[in-house]
């Protein structure tokens, strides 16, 4: 929709714009605005995060491909990790992936379509980005971006001219896709495995595309006892079976005991304490009192 407004002022791409909540790229947008908070002065410390979880048809590949995910990252002018160089955005009407309201499955359109074009603007977008501050491929150390599908990944890195080890892991085995929690989750992976000195692109693509420039500085030595992302795939637990997924997901209607299960509460106590929210007055005190205790002389409440 944003994008549609941006259209009001020409058919320029380069025209930024913001949407926190309703697009795959709203980690990288978020961080980006973050990024220039800090930069102007208006804010200190900010943390980013993003999450997803996205439901999927039974009996279908997204059910497969998709998974929970998260990540955060903190944008301070202090003790900086990874100095941040430049970014660049393209703003484009791309339809691809979509959920409305009342959708509870997200919808797609045409692979090979997304294929074709959408990965096209995206790669167009980190190439100028990086053009425009004199990087080469070969200056690149990682390149992050979020992804449907890794083989949809790898087509945009052969048109950047990365090599596949300068392509950070999706975690699309491990995890599956996290939507918009990708670009983030795949910036602090690497993040977790360079140095000082590195330089990392870092992009996220949907209704356009952000590329953003780190340059790694030694101060990384330094948070490297954050639980980060192989610290949570390494406490991970599998689940037991389908069944329990979705029971979880409440995918699935499951016929109700035929005996009603055990109150959390007991009646007879509840019923032996219905007047614990009266007042009472005792046979030796002038008023009645609010709230109720033991006591030994015999009591009468009365109600307000």
């Amino acid at each position: 929709m944003l994008d549609n407004y941006s259209r009001c002022y020409g058919p320029a791409q380069d025209i930024l714009t913001a949407d926190f909540s309703g697009s795959l790229r709203s980690g990288t947008i978020a961080l980006r605005a973050a990024l220039d908070a800090v930069k102007a002065g208006s804010a200190k410390n900010v943390i980013v995060a993003a999450a997803d979880i996205r439901l999927a048809g039974a009996n279908g590949l997204n059910e497969m491909f998709f998974g929970d995910g998260a990540g955060a990252v903190l944008v301070s002018s202090t003790k900086v990790a990874a100095e941040y160089i430049g970014g660049y955005t393209i703003s484009e009407d791309f339809m691809d992936q979509w959920r409305s309201d009342k959708d509870t499955f997200v919808r797609a359109y045409e692979e090979r379509f997304i294929e074709r074009v959408g990965i096209r603007d995206s790669s167009g977008g980190s190439q100028r980005r990086a053009e425009c501050l004199w990087f080469k491929a070969q200056d690149i150390t990682k390149f992050t971006c979020n992804t449907d599908d890794p083989r949809h990944l790898m087509g945009a890195s052969k048109i950047l001219k990365f090599d596949t080890a300068q392509v950070q892991d999706t975690y699309f085995m491990s995890v599956g896709n996290a939507g918009t929690a990708v670009p983030l989750m795949t910036l602090v992976g690497a993040l977790e495995e360079s140095k000082a000195g590195d330089t990392i692109l870092a992009a996220g693509h949907s209704d356009g595309c952000d590329a953003l420039v780190f340059k790694v500085k030694p101060q990384i030595e330094k948070v490297r006892d954050r639980g980060g992302i192989k610290g949570h795939l390494a406490s991970k637990r599998m689940v037991p079976n389908y069944q329990a997924y979705v029971l979880w997901r409440g995918l699935m209607y499951m016929e109700p005991q035929s005996r009603p299960g055990r109150p959390t509460d007991s009646l007879s106590a509840l019923w032996r304490d219905r007047n614990w929210g009266l007042p009472y007055k005792a046979a030796s005190a002038p008023t009645a009192e609010l709230p109720s205790t033991r006591c030994r002389e015999s009591v009468r409440y009365v109600r307000l």
